[in-house]
This record gives structure tokens, C-alpha cells and sequence, in this order.
């Protein structure tokens, strides 16, 4: 297979022509899943990678990393890129996916289906050089996972001028990773021997180099090149420090014309080259290319067959300290030029970087809105204030990026500085999107009649008037989305992700179609939409099912599903599917583990079974940080039902309930608690007035789930009234049929066991046919003997089933049409919660409605 090379700044060098072969010495196999390969600059990494390269029947890419590249964002960014011929028409997708991460963490998710779409892939060697850059975390696990996970076709060579921090113990016994340093690579004295009569250089002149170089294989090319050039003065250096190496740098330097001096200096800040570049860059390309032809060696080197060049790491360290030399005009003109041909060539941040190190941010900010992705965030972040202010978009961005990193003061203190600039336009765009994340009131916005509009739905509207493709667009809708949904602005997060996904479908884009789905998922499960939600979970288990790069997804797609099955009280079903996601989910089984926790925990305090769940719930407190928990209140509801050392967790959540509540911060489980403790504490008068607070504000949001939960407190509350108990649980009951939510009422089965008697007798027969069969479900969990509402005809079709007869017999048998029988008989089964006739028979015995003759 011919080996594919990516370029730009991915480039291979040519192997050069060693007699000496230390692999051999080395003993590489070829084999190796993967190599790290460490030593000082020059000592032969490169080579070293390239010859092994040689050897691979497969695509061979190759990155240099620089310090922009230490961020788990940039570095597999460039990775994508490397791998654009083999990924084909996957690439595009990826591409997207990658340049429409918002958030740092979003990038696991978008990591996750390229190390799945590598299985697909034909064999790939992923070179990596200048590895001594990378020192960040995030950066160093997402390196193992890929090492890890991608596939086995995938070989990995690191190559590094120090210590590469990436702990390979394990990697290293068994043998899946072989770890080449500096001592490995040197040359020994034998070997520099040989190679030197090769050349034709012996004697005392051979030992020299021999000395001077130390075995260091760049080293020696350079001594090799300096004598040639400038005779045996090179050789009175004792060893190859970086005095030397610098005199012997100088005296090359001056061997050549002032005018090749001049090209070299212009190329010193590219660290690769083509012709391409010369042309646009030096005036002179007569001089240049004359100055190709006849530089060879250390001092330049031909990486490619088509015309790329670079310039050895060393000598163009000397090269950059002369263009500092330069005058700032010169150095500026050509800064210039290079920031010309990157923006040219599609190399924005290369461009960017050197705007602002020019201090050009109008140029950088022009730049800047004219791409998207998370890596222009840093950059905007980096964009003075008066500067971003002048453009709406600008401001729109780094706004959304603020709030998106939670730092609600720099958005709205962004958005005020804007909204007070003397120029501003878009400004009812900018005073929405803070008013959405805020929750401010809508109506002191004076949009007028654009009022007509949901507030998210205008201010989705709104970004069209931003010049940013769909698929950006449709990201930033997805974490605008996901924010709010943080906020527990549900209705608003709802609008904008059904929004995302119907712009995700027009696309046929799967990747976005998954993000807005599992959005959607989320925000109908919390808002009690349980139908809606399991219907969005059927879609993502089709993505799940009919494409491969989506096989990660199983773990939250099961544990998503089990969270609405215990909401509907299928505590069985949930369980099997929590048991799946952690089959299923090895590589996260830490997080898989505290879910599982937390929704077995859920399952066994509804069942009454207190034990059990307080012995889930002790293995989480003690698993996972408490107070700066955003879930605390969550899971302080279940500290109360199951009481649960409350003399050390109230006070705790008391303190972070103060602190949220001034910051407006304040969740539904939060208040919730809260209420669970005034009534622990018997303040019932203060927990009434919390409540009938919280209804309201959850009828305004059609928040289904917390109204339920809100309404059934307030029933079983001391001090409510008995005629209001029962219209507080009617209300609960009205919220909870269409979706059957029914695990709250499980938390209340002694009450319910007095009350539903009660309600029986009294105000059954004047509820919706919806609710009569939600309360007939309930009598059946709480085994309640009741006679089911039944009508008196019904009673009679009831009775009649003891003769056995099919239908149209039965129907003559009462005296009535085969349609009205079926009416009756569906009745019956949805009253008394069965399938069948004999089913509806038994349970009839069973309830005491009917007796056996």
C-alpha cells in the first residue's frame, strides 16, 4: 500500500542513507502497538521514526507538535487532520463535530466516535513529534484513551526531547509499548567509525569527529557538513555543547552570500517550507531557488519528494535569534507576509498568533469572526474589550462562551458593556440572550411585537442574523440549550433543541442528530414528559443500532431509558437496563457505578425497602463530594425520606442553600429539600407557604414532575385540611396520567391507603376516564381492596364472564350489541388493571368484588 503523507504543517522526513542500522542494535520488531522515543534535539528521532515508518505496509502521518498543540482540543484536531485520507468521507463529519465543541468537556464525546470510526479504518502509523510540549491532563488521558481504544491497526510513535509524562508501566509489560531514550540512540564509537569511512574520512580526522560529535547522530552531520565546508579548523572544539555548536553555526552562516543570509533569516519562523511559501514570502526566488539547490546537509533539509523543506531544529534556533536581530519594520513586514499566506492557506490560528503578537487585534478580530470553533475561543478571549464590542457577533460569541463556562458575571458584564456602546447594533439579540440566561422578565426587553414569540424561539430566530453556518449554528443552539437546561429552564431549553435537531434532520447530519436527540431525551424526562422521552430514546436506539461509530452511546442510552422506567414505577424493566449500561460501559465504569448507585438507591426507597436503599446511599455519600455538589439537593431529599444522620447533612444543606439562594441559583430538588426539612422540623406553616410558592412557579413552567412531587407533599401534609388533601391529590393525579408518573406516590403508600378508599366513595366517579385509570393502577400497587368504580352494568358483563362464552355469545346473553360488549369489557380490563377475562375474574376474587359460587 503506498504510504500517504498529510501536509501542512505534517510533514515526513526522508530517510537518510545510514550505513549504520541501529534498529537492528535496538531490536525493533515492527511489531510494537507503540513507540516512544526520546532523546535531545538531533540525536536521530526523526530518522530513527522515519525508518521505521519504511517498514509499514500502511499510511504513515506525521505531526510536530508546537505549544499551542498542549490541549487536548488541538492536539486531536491535528490528529483528525492527519488522518483526512483515511477517513474519506467520515472526515467532513468529524471535521464538523470537532469545530463546533464549545465546552472543553464536549471533546470526550466527540473523541469517542473517532476512536470508534478508527475500526473502520485500513492500518495507520501516527507519528508525533516534539512531544515535550505536552504536560496537560486532560490532554495525557485523552492521549491513552486513544492508545487504548483506537484500533489495533493504529501504531503510535511519540517522540519526545524529554521525559514524556504518560505512564506506560503497564503498556510497557505487556509489551504493547517499546521505549526508546537518548542512550539507545547515540551512535557508539564502532558504529561513528564505520559510517565516517564511508564517507571517505580516517584517521585522526575521524576520531575528532568522533569526539566532537559524542555519538549523537545530528551531531555528527553537522561536524560531517562543517568540515567539508570550512576545513579542520571546525575540529578544535572539545565536544559538541552548545558553544560549539553555535561557533560552528556562525561559521556556516558567514560562508554563504549576504543574499542566501537574507532567506535563510526570512524562512527562520516557518517551521516547514515549499516553494509555494518562498514565492509569496521572499521577493527574490532566483536567489532562493539557486540557494536550494546548493544548500544540502544539516542546514537545510529536503523532506519530500515534491518540494518541502525545513530547516534542522537547531540551526533554526540560530536563524530566529538573527530575525530578532532585525529592525521592527523589517521584522513587522514580514510577520505581515506570513500572516498573508496563512490566512491564505486555511492556517487561521498560525495567522492569529502572529496578529497578536504584532498587537493587530482589529486584524485578529476580523479573523476571528470570519471562523468558528472552540479553537478561536482562547483567541476571542484574548481580544481587548474595545475591540469585541464594536461587532455584534463578536460579542454574541464571547458572551455565549462566558455563560457557557458558567461565568454568568463576564457574559452579563459583556453584554452591559456592549449594550452602552454608542454604535451597537443587534442590540435586542444581545439584551435576550442575557435576559434567557438570567430568566429575566422578557417584557421590560421592549421587543414589541416580537413579544408574539416565545423568548428562546426569538432569540433563536435571532441568530440567523449572525453569519455562521447551519451546522455552527445548530451547536450553538445545542449548548444554549444545554446551559439552560443546567438552569432548569426547561420550556426554553426544549424550544432550542427541537430547533437544533429539525435543522440536525434537514442536514442528515447523525452526529448532531444524536447531541439534539439525547438533549431532548433529557429535558422531557425532567420536565415529566415521560412518553415524549421514551419516544426521543427510540431514536437515539436507532442511531445505537444501524451505525457503528455510535456503539459508546449504550451506557447512557440504557441508564436514560432506566431513569424513566422507575419515574413509571417498572422497577424490574429499570434494573435490567441499569444492569446493561454497566455490561456495556467498561471505559466510564466509575461514573456508570455512581448512576447506578443513585437510580438503585431511587428504586429501593420506593419500594419501601429503606434498608437496602440506605446502605446505596451510604456508599455515595461517601463516594462523592457533597457541598459544592449542584445535585446536593437531590440527593438530600433522599437523606430525609430515609432519615440519615440528618443532625450533620441539614446543617450542611442549610449552608449551601443560603449561599444559592442569594445567587439565585436555587434547583427544584433544592427546594424540595428544603420543604422536607421545615417539615422534619414541624415548621408547617413555612412549608405550606414554600410549596404553594413552588406550584405556582411550576405550573407557569408545565414542570409535570415537580408538580406532582409538590402536590402529593402538600396532601400528606398535618396541617392541610382533609377536603384539601384530596383536591391536592386529584391535582397530583392530573399531572401524573398521561405519563404515568407513579413513582412519588410510592413514597406515600400509608396515606394513600386511607385516602384512595375515600375518594372512591366520594369524588371518583366525577374524574376524566384518564385519571380513573391511573388511580385504578395505584390501587393495584398498593394492593388495596377497593371495588374499582365498576358500574353496575359493568358488574353484570363482569359476572357473566363465569359462563365462559365468546363474545358474540355474551352479547345475546346480555341482551346488547357486540360493540357496546367490547365498550364494556375495555372498561372493565383498564379498571381493573388486566388483559383478559380470566385475568379480570381472578382479580375480582382476588379483591373481594366478586364471590366464588
Amino acid at each position: 500500500m503506498q504510504k500517504t503523507v498529510m501536509l501542512s504543517k505534517f510533514v515526513l522526513p526522508k530517510v537518510k542513507p545510514y550505513d549504520v542500522d541501529i534498529t537492528k542494535r535496538i531490536g525493533l520488531t515492527y511489531q510494537e502497538k507503540s513507540m516512544v522515543i526520546t532523546g535531545g534535539a538531533a540525536m536521530g528521532k526523526t530518522t530513527l521514526a522515519a525508518r521505521i515508518a519504511k517498514q509499514f505496509d500502511g499510511h504513515v502521518c506525521y505531526m510536530a507538535l508546537d505549544d499551542k498543540d498542549n490541549d487536548v482540543w488541538m492536539f486531536f484536531y491535528g490528529m483528525l487532520h492527519m488522518l483526512k485520507a483515511p477517513l474519506g468521507a467520515e472526515f467532513e463529519s468529524l471535521k464538523t463535530m470537532f469545530e463546533s465543541v464549545s465546552k472543553q468537556e464536549h471533546i470526550q464525546e466527540v473523541l469517542t466516535f473517532l476512536f470508534n470510526v478508527t475500526h473502520q479504518l485500513p492500518p495507520v502509523m501516527l507519528i508525533f513529534d516534539d512531544c515535550q510540549h505536552i504536560n496537560d491532563n486532560d490532554l495525557i488521558d485523552g492521549i491513552h484513551q486513544a492508545m487504548k481504544h483506537a484500533s489495533s491497526a493504529f501504531k503510535f510513535v511519540f517522540l519526545s526531547r524529554q521525559h514524556i509524562p504518560f505512564h506506560l508501566e503497564e503498556a510497557v509489560v505487556k509489551h504493547d509499548v517499546l521505549v526508546i531514550d537518548e542512550t539507545m540512540l547515540k551512535l557508539t564509537e564502532s558504529e561513528v567509525i564505520t559510517l565516517l569511512n564511508h564517507h571517505g574520512i580516517e584517521g585522526e580526522v575521524a576520531l575528532s569527529m568522533q569526539r566532537l560529535a559524542d555519538g549523537w547522530p545530528g551531531g555528527l552531520r553537522l561536524v560531517m557538513h562543517a568540515y567539508q565546508r570550512l576545513g579542520e579548523a571546525v575540529l578544535k572544539q572539545s565536544k559538541l555543547d552548545a558553544t560549539a555548536t553555535h561557533y560552528i553555526q556562525e561559521q556556516l552562516f558567514k560562508e554563504v552570500s549576504p543574499s542566501h543570509q537574507r532567506v535563510f533569516v526570512k524562512l527562520a519562523p516557518f517551521q516547514v517550507f515549499d516553494e509555494q511559501i518562498i514565492a509569496e514570502v521572499c521577493d527574490d526566488q532566483a536567489v532562493v531557488f539557486s540557494f536550494i539547490k546548493m544548500c544540502q546537509s544539516f542546514t537545510l533539509v529536503r523532506v519530500l519528494e515534491d518540494g518541502v523543506y525545513k530547516l534542522q531544529p537547531l540551526f533554526q534556533q540560530f536563524l530566529m535569534d538573527k530575525f530578532e536581530q532585525l529592525s521592527l519594520d523589517v521584522k513587522t513586514y514580514l510577520l505581515k507576509r506570513q500572516v498573508a499566506f496563512y490566512s491564505k492557506h486555511g492556517r487561521e490560528t498560525k495567522a492569529l498568533d502572529i496578529l497578536f503578537q504584532l498587537k493587530h487585534y482589529e486584524e485578529a478580530a476580523h479573523l476571528i469572526n470570519q471562523n468558528d470553533g472552540y479553537q478561536y475561543v482562547s483567541y476571542l478571549r484574548r481580544l481587548p474589550l474595545d475591540v469585541v464590542i464594536k461587532d455584534a457577533s463578536l460579542t454574541f460569541k464571547r458572551a455565549f462562551y462566558e455563560y457557557m463556562a458558567l461565568d454568568f458575571e463576564a457574559g452579563n458584564q459583556l453584554c452591559d458593556c456592549y449594550l452602552n456602546h454608542k454604535q451597537a447594533t443587534h442590540k435586542t439579540l444581545i439584551r435576550l440572550l442575557k435576559a434567557v440566561i438570567n430568566q429575566d422578565n422578557i417584557h421590560d426587553l421592549n421587543v414589541s411585537d416580537q413579544l408574539k414569540h416565545h423568548p428562546s424561539q426569538l432569540l433563536s430566530d435571532l441568530l440567523d442574523t449572525l453569519d455562521v453556518s447551519l451546522t455552527v449554528k445548530t451547536m450553538v443552539e445545542l449548548n444554549l440549550g444545554g446551559l439552560l437546561f443546567f438552569n432548569e429552564a426547561y420550556q426554553d431549553a426544549l424550544l432550542i433543541a427541537k430547533k437544533a435537531n429539525q435543522i440536525a434532520h434537514q442536514q442528515n447530519h447523525h452526529y448532531m442528530i444524536y447531541f439534539a436527540t439525547a438533549l431532548e431525551c433529557q429535558i422531557h424526562e425532567q420536565l415529566g414528559n415521560l412518553n415524549s422521552a421514551r419516544r426521543a430514546y427510540r431514536s437515539m436506539e436507532r442511531l445505537y443500532q444501524n451505525y457503528p461509530q455510535f456503539k459508546t452511546i449504550g451506557p447512557s442510552l440504557y441508564a436514560g431509558e432506566a431513569g424513566v422506567d422507575i419515574k413509571q414505577g417498572r422497577f424490574n424493566d429499570a434494573v435490567e437496563r441499569l444492569d446493561k449500561a454497566l455490561s456495556v460501559g467498561h471505559d466510564d465504569y466509575a461514573l456508570l457505578q455512581y448512576g447506578y448507585l443513585v437510580n438503585h438507591m431511587e428504586i429501593k426507597t420506593y419500594q419501601g425497602l429503606h434498608q437496602e436503599a440506605t446502605h446505596d446511599l451510604d456508599q455515595l455519600l461517601k463516594a462523592m463530594p457533597i457541598e459544592d455538589n449542584p445535585f446536593f439537593g437531590m440527593i438530600m431529599k433522599y437523606i430525609m425520606y430515609l432519615k440519615v444522620d440528618l443532625n450533620v447533612y441539614v446543617p450542611m444543606f442549610m449552608k449551601a442553600y443560603e449561599t444559592r439562594q442569594a445567587s439565585q441559583a436555587l434547583r427544584a430538588d433544592d427546594q424540595m429539600a428544603m420543604v422536607l426539612i421545615l417539615i422534619d422540623q414541624q415548621q408547617y406553616a413555612q412549608a405550606l407557604e414554600n410549596i404553594k410558592a413552588m406550584i405556582g412557579h411550576y405550573k407557569q413552567a408545565n414542570h409535570k414532575l415537580a408538580l406532582v412531587e409538590s402536590f402529593l407533599i402538600k396532601a400528606t401534609l398535618k396541617t392541610v385540611s382533609d377536603s384539601e388533601a384530596m383536591h391536592a391529590f386529584i391535582e397530583a393525579v392530573y399531572y401524573a396520567k398521561d405519563d404515568n408518573i407513579i413513582s412519588y406516590f410510592l413514597l406515600h403508600k400509608p396515606w394513600l391507603k386511607q385516602t384512595i378508599p375515600k375518594l372512591y366513595a366520594t369524588k371518583f366517579k366525577m374524574l376524566d376516564e384518564a385519571s380513573q385509570r391511573f388511580i385504578h393502577g395505584l390501587t393495584n400497587r398498593l394492593d388495596l381492596v377497593v371495588d374499582h368504580g365498576l358500574s353496575s352494568r359493568e358488574m353484570d358483563v363482569l359476572r357473566a364472564f363465569k359462563l365462559g362464552l365468546n363474545n358474540q355469545d355474551l352479547a345475546m346473553h346480555l341482551h346488547v350489541s357486540l360493540s357496546t360488549l367490547k365498550t364494556h369489557i375495555n372498561k372493565i380490563f383498564s379498571k381493573l388493571n388486566v388483559k383478559n377475562k380470566v385475568e379480570a375474574l381472578n382479580k375480582a376474587y382476588e379483591k373481594g368484588i366478586l364471590k366464588k359460587d
